[in-house]
């Protein structure tokens, strides 16, 4: 998007959405702090509502905003000649697609009797992780015929066979290794990875086991990060080991803000009852994904 696209976006969104009524004595703005969001970041959605000194404005508190969960709300107020009250709602959603903030009342009093002020809902696009389009998913091509001439076979038979050798002798050698050695190295990246499709191959999501799945997808990540980084990642809350990692340079920041937002996810489930679709719990799955194999290094398990 070109720079003048870009102002002209923001100046839509900071004036002109105000909702002026003659028999109502309050100016309602909305803001969003960005056009468009991943799945799992914050989108800031302020309401501020100018109105006479006397009237009391009553915010709802809220858990959901139609596809998106409120996370966070905080009210502030400043008082010139009139009030100005302002909402600011933190959201999230963990799907991808065109998503919509609900419509909500927020409530007045102005001396006489109770009033409503109806704020329409808004369209916010949440885009997923994967590069391109999000459903750019096609099968795979058929196979095509090509004619090898004779040479080539005997060449590849052969060359089979000298790799069938090889590895015999590789193999060997292996194995007189690891008689010698009771204990194997494995690397703890692999072990969180093979732990994963293990589990993606469990039944939860269709039995509606979701609390069970978040346990062991959390569960794998927090063991992969005390092999990985040497951190007691298991014994911690999820406050602790954030604030743990915070200063420390082991992760980016990206990947810092990955890890905290796998992590409260995976708690609001395990803790506060949310049901995830099971959309949102397969881009979980993906998200521990990716947090491993960027963060994968040589560290051995034993």
């Amino acid at each position: 998007m070109t720079l003048k696209r870009t102002i002209s976006f923001l100046f839509f969104l900071s004036f002109s959405l105000f909702s002026f009524s003659e028999d109502k004595p309050v100016v309602l703005k909305r803001e969003l702090n960005k056009k468009s969001i991943l799945i799992g970041e914050s989108l800031i959605y302020t309401l501020s509502i100018k109105a006479p000194s006397h009237i009391q404005i009553e915010f709802p508190q809220l858990k959901d905003l139609g596809d998106f969960e409120v996370r966070d709300f905080s009210l502030k107020e400043k008082v010139f000649k009139d009030k100005i009250y302002r909402g600011i709602y933190t959201l999230t959603a963990y799907s991808w697609g065109e998503k919509t903030i609900g419509s909500l009342r927020i409530g007045y009093n102005d001396g006489d009797r109770q009033n409503y002020i109806e704020v329409p809902e808004l369209r916010v696009r949440v885009k997923s992780f994967l590069k391109g389009p999000e459903n750019d998913i096609y099968d795979i091509r058929p196979p095509k015929e090509v004619g090898i001439p004779l040479w080539i076979d005997l060449s590849f038979i052969l060359g089979i066979l000298s790799l069938a050798i090889l590895g015999f002798i590789f193999l060997s050698r292996k194995n007189k290794k690891s008689k010698r050695d009771s204990s194997p190295k494995i690397y703890a990246h692999s072990i969180a990875l093979n732990a994963l499709e293990e589990l993606a191959k469990k039944n939860y999501l269709a039995q509606g086991e979701f609390k069970l799945y978040y346990l062991e997808l959390s569960s794998i990540v927090r063991h992969y990060l005390e092999a990985r980084f040497k951190l007691a990642a298991a014994e911690m809350t999820t406050e602790e080991f954030l604030n743990k990692v915070k200063d420390e340079s082991i992760l980016s920041s990206e990947q810092k803000l990955l890890l905290q937002n796998f992590l409260e996810s995976a708690d609001l489930v395990k803790f506060a009852k949310y049901r995830p679709s099971p959309e949102g719990a397969g881009e979980a799955l993906n998200l521990a994904r990716r947090l491993i194999l960027e963060t994968k290094g040589e560290d051995l398990t034993n």
